[in-house]
C-alpha cells in the first residue's frame, strides 16, 4: 500500500512555478484570457510579469526549494498592501508566509510599489503551488493510525492560521496592488458558493450482524429519547421500510432542499470490514434511495472504501460498481475516513472522476490547502495540472463533535465564522455532514439548521457551472 506518497524535488520545474504564478493570479480576479496575454520572464531570483503594452509590470522574488525554510516550518508575518479584510469577529491584521526563513522580511509589506512595477519581496508562486499541492505532506513521515498526515502538525495549526484560506489572502493582496497598478482594471465577481455533502456511511443495510444492528436500534431510542427510530429499525427487517440511518438521510436532504440548496450524497460499494459498512448500492433501499436523490434533482457520488487508500486497483473496482447504478456522467466524492495523500489524486483521475473533496482533516476543521477556491491539483510526478477538481473540505461534524469536543454553540460559531472567511475571498464553503449524526447526535440538529439559514441565500457550487 503507498501510504507515503513521492516527490522529486528536481520536478519543481518552470511549468509548476508558472502554475503557482497562474493559481495566485486567479485568487486576485484576473481572467484567464487577461492572463494568457501577459508576458512572463523567469530568472533565478525573480519573476517578472509584463502586463501587455501597458508599460505596467509585477516582480516577485524567486528563492529554491533548498532556500525555502521547509525543515524549520517557519512563518514571516507580511504586512498588506491595503485594508486588510474584516473576518468574522476579528480584523486580519497580517499576512502568513510559510516555508520563508528570511527573518528580515518579519512585518514587511506584501507588495510595493514604486513608478510602474508592483514588487514582491516574497515567492508568493511558490509558496502558492507548494500549499495547494500539500508539499509538506509529501515530506513528512507524520501519519496517524489511519495513515493520514494530521492537521496537528501542519505548519498552518502549529501557527494558528490553519482557520484562514492564506492562498486566497495573497490573492486579495495581489487585487489591492493590481488596482493601484492598473487603474480601472476590474477583477473578477467574488461570490461565496456552497457545497453540502453526506457521506452514506450508515444507511442501516445490510441487517447483519443482527446483534449489533439490534444494539444500534436500541441505542437510536437512547439517544434521541423517542422509540420511533427502533420500531422503523425493527419493520424495516420484516416490512421493507427505510431503517432509520436511511431515512435520516433523505430528511436531511429534503431539508437542505427547503433552504434552496442542494445535497450532494457520497455512497460506498465496498466489502464489508471493520470499518466500513457494507451495504450494495444497486439494490434494495439503497438504489431505490439512489433513484429517489435523481428524481429530486440532487447529486450522488462515491466514497470509497477505507482500504482503497493507496490501492489503486481496489478503487477503481469500487467506483465500477457504482458506476453501475449511478451512471456514466461526471462523478466526484470523497475518501472513507478522510484517508487521502497527494497520489490520491492521480489515482482518482485515473478511474475518470470528475472532482473529489477529501482536501479537509479529520482532527482539524480550516483551510489544509490554504484555500477554499476549487483548483486543478498540480501533479509533480507528472509535470502536469490534473484532469481532476479539488473542492476543498472546510468543516465535518465528527471533527467538532468527536475530536475538537465542541458543544453545539461553540460547533455553530465555528461554522458561521469559516463561512465568514469563504464570502470574503469567494470561495465554496464546503460542509459534511453526515446522515447518521440526526440520529447520534440529535442535540446538534439545530446546528444544521443555523448553517443552512445562513447559507441559503447562496448558490450551490455546480461543476458544470465552474469555468477557469
Amino acid at each position: 500500500m503507498r501510504t507515503a506518497p513521492s516527490f522529486d524535488t528536481g520536478m519543481l520545474t518552470r511549468d509548476a512555478r508558472a502554475y503557482g504564478l497562474r493559481e495566485l493570479f486567479r485568487r486576485a480576479g484576473v481572467k484567464r484570457e487577461s492572463f494568457q496575454s501577459y508576458d512572463i520572464n523567469f530568472a533565478n531570483d525573480h519573476v517578472i510579469v509584463r502586463i501587455g503594452e501597458t508599460g505596467k509590470r509585477i516582480r516577485f522574488s524567486s528563492i529554491s526549494l533548498e532556500h525555502a525554510d521547509i525543515g524549520a516550518r517557519s512563518v514571516v508575518c507580511a504586512s498588506w498592501f491595503g485594508s486588510p479584510p474584516n473576518y468574522p469577529g476579528r480584523l486580519v491584521s497580517d499576512l502568513c508566509v510559510p516555508f520563508c526563513r528570511d527573518s528580515r522580511l518579519q512585518g514587511h509589506p506584501i507588495f510595493t510599489l514604486r513608478d510602474n512595477t508592483l514588487e514582491c519581496a516574497f515567492d508568493l508562486p511558490l509558496v502558492t503551488l507548494l500549499s495547494l499541492t500539500r508539499y509538506e505532506e509529501q515530506i513528512s513521515p507524520v501519519r496517524d493510525i489511519h495513515g493520514r498526515f494530521p492537521g496537528s502538525a501542519s505548519v498552518a495549526a502549529q501557527h494558528n492560521c490553519l482557520d484562514r484560506p492564506i492562498i486566497d489572502e495573497y490573492g486579495l493582496a495581489l487585487e489591492q496592488g493590481l488596482r493601484q497598478l492598473l487603474p480601472g482594471w476590474a477583477p473578477s465577481e467574488r461570490k461565496l458558493r456552497v457545497k453540502l455533502s453526506h457521506d452514506a456511511d450508515m444507511i442501516g443495510l445490510p441487517y447483519r450482524p443482527l446483534h449489533k444492528y439490534l444494539k444500534s436500534a436500541v441505542g437510536h431510542t437512547v439517544r434521541s429519547g423517542s422509540p420511533f427510530c427502533t420500531f422503523r429499525d425493527l419493520a424495516s427487517l420484516a416490512c421493507g421500510v427505510d431503517p432509520s440511518y436511511l431515512l435520516a438521510l433523505r430528511r436531511i436532504c429534503v431539508h437542505t432542499k427547503q433552504h434552496s440548496l442542494r445535497s450532494a450524497v457520497y455512497w460506498k460499494a465496498g466489502p464489508r470490514s471493520p470499518m466500513d459498512s457494507g451495504y450494495d448500492p444497486r439494490r434494495g433501499a439503497a438504489a431505490a434511495a439512489i433513484s429517489w436523490l435523481r428524481e429530486q434533482g440532487l447529486e450522488s457520488g462515491v466514497h470509497p472504501g477505507y482500504f482503497t487508500f493507496g490501492q489503486p486497483e481496489a478503487l477503481k473496482a469500487e467506483v465500477a460498481v457504482l458506476r453501475e447504478i449511478l451512471g456514466e456522467g461526471p462523478l466526484g466524492g470523497r475518501q472513507h475516513y478522510l484517508r487521502w495523500n497527494p497520489d490520491t489524486w492521480h489515482d482518482w483521475e485515473r478511474c475518470g472522476l470528475a472532482y473529489d473533496s477529501s482536501v479537509g482533516y479529520a482532527d482539524r476543521v480550516g483551510f489544509r490547502a490554504g484555500t477554499c477556491v476549487p483548483y486543478r491539483p498540480w501533479l509533480f510526478r507528472f509535470n502536469r495540472e490534473s484532469e481532476l477538481l479539488e473542492i476543498p473540505l472546510i468543516a465535518m461534524d465528527v471533527t467538532l463533535i468527536n475530536i475538537m469536543k465542541l458543544g453545539p454553540r461553540e460547533v455553530k460559531k465555528t461554522i458561521l465564522d469559516l463561512i465568514g472567511c469563504c464570502e470574503i475571498v469567494g470561495g465554496v464553503f464546503t460542509l459534511l455532514w453526515h446522515n447518521s449524526s440526526l440520529l447520534d447526535y440529535p442535540e446538534y440538529s439545530t446546528v444544521y439548521e443555523a448553517a443552512l439559514r445562513a447559507l441559503e441565500c447562496f448558490d450551490t457550487f455546480e461543476l458544470q457551472n465552474h469555468s477557469f
